[in-house]
């Protein structure tokens, strides 16, 4: 039997199993809230882009990408996720996230053909490409121990390079992305690698193809 303090009294069984089944489902109702609550947040986003309202005319073919700028305090091209079990086991690499970023820019710019160079150094540095896409990274948040996790804001801009053809320089493209992933839960690990690639693929959807 099940004693209510409210009534201060015993309650039968019936009541007790019935009530304690009501509390059940009500926490799992809640849990299941927010656990999608928090998947929401984690999915990863982008603020709608901004494309020039010719750009069917200058349209690029040929894009440099720019080295990545890191604008937070954090060095972002050694991470390593996993606690010190995880990493003795499995041998966890470091993540170079500018690189991961680079590499799934020219991977998806690729896909929506756009002809890719890769232009290391400063934006401003000269280059035979149309025009340069330059990526900045704002924000960083991760744990990196045993329950990992991380969520990375960025911001794309595609620059048209002045070609001496009478077209001068123009912000043909830009846009804001979050690359997210938990690896909170026992049953995987966080994906950096992929969690960046679909952020980029997100990021550049409403990018013309070429």
């Amino acid at each position: 039997m099940l004693y209510s303090t409210t009534r201060n009294e015993f309650l039968p069984d019936i009541v007790a199993r019935r009530l304690l089944a009501s509390n059940v489902r009500c926490l799992a109702r809640r849990e299941r809230l927010l656990a999608t609550l928090f998947c929401l947040l984690l999915c990863g986003c982008s603020t709608p882009a901004f494309v020039h309202e010719d750009y069917a005319r200058l349209r690029p073919q040929t894009v440099a990408l720019a080295s990545i700028e890191n604008r937070t305090v954090y060095p972002l091209r050694g991470v390593r996720f996993g606690g010190a079990i995880q990493r003795s086991l499995l041998g966890a690499r470091p993540h170079d996230i500018p690189f991961l970023l680079l590499s799934s820019l020219g991977e998806t710019l690729t896909e929506k053909g756009y002809r890719v160079v890769e232009q290391p150094g400063t934006p401003s540095a000269g280059t035979a490409a149309e025009a340069t896409v330059v990526c900045t990274i704002e924000s960083w948040n991760a744990r990196t121990g045993s329950l990992p996790y991380m969520k990375l804001r960025y911001r794309l801009e595609l620059r048209r390079n002045s070609n001496g053809a009478g077209n001068g320089k123009a912000e043909l493209f830009r846009t804001t992305s979050t690359a997210a992933g938990d690896g909170r839960s026992s049953r995987r690990f966080l994906d950096v690698e992929g969690s960046i690639r679909a952020s980029v693929r997100r990021a550049l959807r409403e990018l013309p193809d070429a």
